[in-house]
């Protein structure tokens, strides 16, 4: 059976409509995403600065330590700054 060109449009009109849908609810997943993400970000940078500002605070009493004392401040840095870069990378994701 053949198709008037009302009908053929119709199904067309109906399947704009589905793929409509469909992109607004990736658009909003996408927008769920990116709050998220931008909520992580903003948790991660606070981490960064409070880390930089006990660094700084740390850097001033340094002067005054042993070797031994210097190198175990500078394992926790070490694992302070690891820290941040995995959270860096999971941003990337």
């Amino acid at each position: 059976m053949e198709q008037t060109p009302l009908q053929g449009l119709e199904e067309k009109l109906q399947l704009l409509l589905q793929r409509y849908e469909r992109l607004q609810k990736e658009n909003q997943k996408l927008k769920r995403e990116l709050e998220n993400t931008q909520t992580l970000l903003a948790k991660s940078n606070l981490t960064i600065k409070t880390v930089q500002q006990q660094n700084d605070a740390l850097k001033i009493g340094v002067q005054h330590w042993n070797t031994e004392e210097k190198k175990v401040l500078q394992h926790r840095i070490d694992g302070y700054l690891k820290d941040i870069e995995t959270c860096l990378a999971l941003l990337d994701a």
